[in-house]
């Protein structure tokens, strides 16, 4: 796969710089990138209990170990994140806080993902997210 940012002009990056500028102009700092472990424990826990992310987006390389899931909004249902993607092929997107703010214009597309990590007993996860914020 090829990126915007990768394509050459005379030799020269095309795209490189006005992504680049793009990005800095909207992009806030407090961006980042997390890896996380859930350590296991004898019984099933909820290592991270539901809540929706305060940023815009949050992408998250699925893991090959279940636990991610978000709630249906309609049944009130949890539903395991690994049961609807490839694991550790698929990137699954969380909608945050801030595109509730898209909300005002186009209700009711874009709420938050309410979420958690809920694991069997003896299962030990790890995640790697990168969490998406914009300058306001």
């Amino acid at each position: 796969m090829r990126l915007a940012g990768d394509y050459q002009v005379k030799g020269r990056p095309y795209f490189a710089d006005k992504i680049s500028e793009h990005l800095a102009a909207h992009v806030d700092e407090k961006s980042s990138i997390s890896l996380i472990r859930y350590f296991p424990q004898p019984t099933a826990t909820t290592p991270s209990n539901e809540h929706v992310d305060t940023g815009l987006l949050t992408f998250i390389i699925c893991a090959a170990v279940p636990g991610l899931q978000v709630k249906d909004r309609e049944s009130g249902q949890w539903i395991e994140v690994e049961k609807l993607v490839s694991p550790l092929e698929d990137m699954f997107v969380i909608l945050g806080r801030k595109m509730e703010l898209l909300a005002q214009e186009t209700p009711p597309y874009f709420t938050a993902t309410e979420h958690r990590v809920a694991l069997p007993p003896d299962t030990e996860r790890h995640s790697l997210l990168f969490f998406l914020d914009v300058k306001q």
